[in-house]
């Protein structure tokens, strides 16, 4: 296992934080503009933000680890 540059941890990174925030925050938007309301829009992007969070944890774990081809 090597380790990772900096600037391969920036770019990880940055597509880990797209992937929690964009759906959360479309999520309020669209729900939003649809119903008129802060309350429910946020409660929902609240609960798909947690959702995300789990699931990007799971994705953190295969992309942060940089793979060799070793034949060991």
């Amino acid at each position: 296992m090597e380790k990772l540059s900096t600037r391969d941890i920036f770019v990880r990174g940055s597509i880990l934080g797209a992937i929690i925030t964009v759906p959360s925050v479309s999520t309020f938007l669209i729900l939003w503009y649809l119903t008129g309301e802060m309350v429910m829009p946020a409660i929902v992007a609240a609960a798909v933000h947690f959702a995300t969070m789990i699931l990007a944890y799971k994705l953190a774990k295969r992309i942060f680890v940089k793979q060799t081809d070793d034949n060991r």
